[in-house]
């Protein structure tokens, strides 16, 4: 690519013009080399044209600047470290904090010494999607921003170099910025006084420790995924279901897009419709007209935390191989907005050893004789960008799956994919640590009797003896030094299915179990650590399908119809023989609530609504609310739903996954158990104004800046395989709100299931004679902008599941109304 044309983009005089042939549309003028074009179909889906992927780049930055300009700009304040200077220290300094730990993390730094080292396709490509944005911005002028940010003074110009800084942080979203919260109290000790080792904690340590770390495994967002082959499609060729679980608001939401882009002399072009998170071009995922690819969440862990054993006498020394080994230090000074408009400097000093960067996560802290410092496996990934450009340019399933032994640019997650020919391809290629054999048996050993280990691990934390040298990651023929790489992946290619939602990759298919793998890419012959997983599963291999024809072959409706159904794995498991005990239950039952004797009718209460369910999370299913307390509530544990002993009878049988545990346990303790949990679950919901026998669409429904909607679908631990859940939001921006929560773990509020996350981007494909084609919605939106008449208006439709239409073929756009011209 031609470097000096990217940066005549931005120094051009543009102007907004009327085009003849579109009375809505507008027209920007550009050299012809770099003429894009951007047609929007119904519900505000840009379709851009472009003679080159630079211009394509400046094109995507225009459009999705339009659609969410202030979540991008509200987080290139965030890694740039200069909250504080725009909105003060915050509440228990949290803007403070936030500004040292993202100073700490280096995105910036590292993206300002390497982004001359990328290809200068890709350099043009980031600087020309800068100026796409920075286009938009000198359009429309600090008045004309959406009201999230207008006038907002950190609303400023980017460059490419930032938006390399930004991808960098993106790649650490599963590590780094995971543990970013424990970074910049990450300090010495004052103190020299010797505390006690590892060995010498006291007891409960491990429990407090666990309390306080992030839940790896559960990061609040996940995907379904299905790649679906010639043996299960109608077409006889690949079709693909891409099911993303995120946030509806916030810095993670989706944002759809088609782009074709000419095949030229300098690069191979696309024809390409998908999805990518905020800021993000190319695609993330989405289909051509040779190969069509979705992700999900991997959980292997990308990073290794390191325990530290410290000098007491100097405690940012810490022993390595029998030495001691001195940290390293750089002081960060940022500006901080004070109450009078002014501003003042703030300074810290963090720490660092040859690992990586300290942490300070209670109650072990940072002591005199102990810490924990970590390895993020995808600290400067410069491979992300290169890694989807391939993704979106391949015109095989075998220069798909090429892409990631040469490129190895996955930073956290499973791909699933699916080709023309009617193959199925699966990889977990995400960033994993290669721990030696040795090590890795030996961390296995500490599992056994390391209480404080045994408690990280449960939340995916690994954590080994920094001192120890055998925990050094070690170098193979991975693109990237200490990494697994790509030819020793989970992989596997079929023409029936490969899914996953976001368990490890033992069961992608259970007709093929994938074993004998490294032990950080996850469990093999274990349990699912999500129920959801096994709904999955079941969906694909059951016998009798309620959704696809007497074919046993899938359409992209039935995929569709399917997934949004509401099945639910516990439900299915239990219900029957849940209903059964009812009989048991008699017709009176006193218990305590809110402080007194309460008494129901079990038989009218519960049985009688438990028996008119039709066991789905539909918005008109009765029944599924009480359920959902009794099971996902505060009566019973994770774990009961995974294992035998207390609720199944049916331990987990690895030879048959699907349908394992299985089966109510009989027993007085249990039944017991399930007569308290529901008629408090009955007694919580009438509590809050809610009848447990209503419609779950009454008590469960999305909320956003303008409205409100029924919502199908349910929760992680109730198996639900569509998913309605909240998350929290990692901007700044005004947010929508909930009422308090009366029961933390199912997250029922007082005016019942807000739901802000969970089913995202929700998009079914399938390859034909005549190419590809498919239906798709964004539940929320295209736009963040409440103005905006694409703010929620696919919320809408989905309420009654009412899917969009692809419109991929380049004949249909020809004569469409609404064009906007950059040229």
């Amino acid at each position: 690519m031609n470097r000096s044309r990217t940066v005549s983009l931005l120094s051009l005089s543009l102007a907004l013009v009327a085009c003849d042939d579109a009375p809505k549309s507008d027209s920007i003028s550009l050299p012809a080399a770099d003429e894009v074009e951007i047609r929007y179909t119904e519900h505000g889906i840009p379709h851009i044209r472009a003679a080159n992927w630079e211009a394509a780049s400046f094109g995507a930055g225009y459009a999705f600047s339009r659609d969410h300009i202030c979540t991008l700009a509200d987080q290139m304040v965030k890694i740039h470290g200069e909250r504080s200077l725009y909105f003060g220290a915050g509440q228990d300094d949290e803007h403070l904090n936030s500004d040292f730990a993202y100073l700490h993390l280096h995105f910036v730094e590292d993206a300002e010494e390497n982004f001359s080292s990328l290809e200068p396709e890709l350099q043009g490509m980031l600087t020309a999607y800068a100026d796409g944005v920075n286009r938009y911005l000198s359009d429309v002028g600090p008045t004309g921003l959406p009201t999230p940010c207008r006038n907002g003074a950190w609303v400023r110009p980017i460059t490419g170099v930032n938006m390399l800084a930004y991808y960098l942080q993106l790649g650490g979203r599963g590590s780094s910025v995971a543990v970013a919260g424990f970074l910049a109290t990450a300090v010495p000790p004052s103190s020299k006084s010797l505390g006690p080792s590892w060995s010498e904690l006291p007891a409960g340590t491990a429990e407090a420790f666990a309390a306080e770390l992030p839940d790896f495994r559960n990061p609040g967002f996940g995907s379904n995924g299905w790649a679906l082959g010639s043996e299960l499609t109608e077409t006889g060729r690949g079709a693909l279901f891409s099911n993303t679980h995120f946030p509806a608001e916030g810095e993670l939401q989706w944002w759809e897009m088609h782009v074709e882009v000419a095949d030229s002399d300098e690069a191979p072009g696309a024809n390409v419709y998908g999805a990518s998170l905020m800021g993000v071009f190319p695609l993330n995922m989405g289909f051509n007209e040779h190969v069509a690819w979705t992700h999900t969440v991997s959980t292997s862990p990308r990073l290794i935390g390191y325990r530290l054993e410290l000098d007491p006498t100097s405690p940012t020394r810490y022993m390595y191989d029998g030495d001691w080994r001195e940290m390293t230090s750089q002081e960060y000074t940022v500006q901080v907005l004070q109450a009078d408009g002014t501003t003042a400097s703030a300074s810290r000093t963090l720490w660092r050893t040859h690992y990586g960067p300290m942490i300070d996560i209670q109650p072990l802290g940072w002591s005199s004789s102990i810490g924990i410092s970590y390895r993020d496996a995808n600290d400067l990934n410069l491979r992300m960008l290169p890694q989807w450009l391939s993704m979106n340019r391949a015109t095989s399933l075998d220069e798909f799956a090429q892409s990631f032994e040469d490129i190895g640019g996955i930073p956290w997650v499973h791909t699933l994919a699916a080709d023309r020919e009617g193959e199925v391809y699966y990889i977990d290629a995400g960033s994993v640590p290669n721990l030696s054999p040795e090590a890795s048996a030996t961390y296995e050993e500490t599992l056994l009797t390391d209480p404080i280990v045994q408690a990280a691990q449960t939340l995916g934390f690994i954590l080994v003896d920094g001192s120890d040298p055998l925990f050094e990651w070690v170098d193979v023929d991975a693109t990237r030094p200490g990494l697994v790489p790509a030819s020793a992946a989970p992989t596997l290619r079929r023409r029936d299915f490969v899914s996953n939602s976001n368990d490890s990759h033992w069961a992608t298919n259970p007709a093929a179990p994938l074993e004998d793998f490294h032990l950080l890419f996850g469990a093999e012959r274990e349990n699912f650590s999500l129920p959801r997983t096994r709904m999955s599963l079941l969906m694909l291999t059951e016998s009798e399908s309620p959704f696809i024809g007497t074919d046993g072959r899938w359409s992209v409706l039935e995929i569709l119809d399917a997934a949004t159904s509401g099945r639910a794995s516990i439900a299915e498991a239990l219900l029957d023989e849940v209903r059964q005990r009812c009989t048991e239950f008699g017709a009176e039952y006193t218990i305590e609530f809110d402080g007194a004797d309460v008494t129901i009718n079990p038989q009218t209460e519960i049985c009688d609504v438990l028996a008119s369910w039709d066991g789905l999370l539909g918005t008109q299913s009765t029944g599924a609310g009480l359920w959902r307390l009794a099971f996902t509530g505060q009566w019973f544990s994770d774990d009961e739903m995974r294992f035998a002993g207390t609720v199944f009878e049916t331990p987990f049988d690895a030879d048959d996954p699907v349908n394992t545990p299985s089966g109510l346990i009989d027993s007085p303790e249990t039944d017991a158990r399930l007569l308290e949990a529901f008629a408090l679950a009955v007694l919580t919901l009438e509590s809050v104004g809610i009848d447990p026998a209503a419609p779950l669409g009454d008590m469960q429904f999305q909320r956003t800046q303008n409205g409100e909607f029924p919502r199908v679908g349910g929760l992680e631990r109730e198996g639900a395989f569509a998913i309605a859940d909240w998350r929290g939001n990692g901007t700044l921006l005004p947010r929508v709100n909930r009422a308090p929560v009366v029961d933390s773990r199912s997250g029922l509020t007082e005016e019942g299931w807000v739901v802000n996350a969970g089913n995202s981007w929700v998009m079914a494909m399938e390859f034909t004679d005549d190419g590809p084609r498919g239906h798709a919605l964004m539940t929320y939106g295209q736009s963040e902008d409440p103005a905006s008449d694409h703010h929620d208006d696919q919320a809408e439709r989905y309420v009654d599941l009412e899917w969009r239409e692809i419109i991929y073929d380049g004949s249909e756009l020809d004569d469409l109304p609404f064009t906007l011209l950059i040229r």
